[in-house]
């Protein structure tokens, strides 16, 4: 890349494109979160005092390749 665009090194990523990022390097894990981005959506509306409910998925759910549905053709 660095023949064609003009790079810099600005250290370990924490926050790309408004998505929170947690990288665990020892264990390689990266965690990305929307948690701000939905606290602000909330605010913007005036949702703050929401009352939340149960999803259907069980909280921190791992999902693999395995879980998707196969490509459409």
């Amino acid at each position: 890349l660095g023949k064609d665009f003009e790079l810099s090194d600005q250290g370990p990523v924490s926050w790309y494109l408004g998505v929170s990022v947690k990288q665990d390097l020892a264990n390689k894990h990266t965690t990305l979160s929307q948690e701000q981005y939905v606290k602000d959506v909330l605010e913007r509306f005036g949702m703050t005092g929401a009352t939340p409910v149960s999803t259907l998925m069980e909280a921190n759910t791992h999902l693999t390749s395995a879980d998707c549905p196969p490509p459409h053709k």
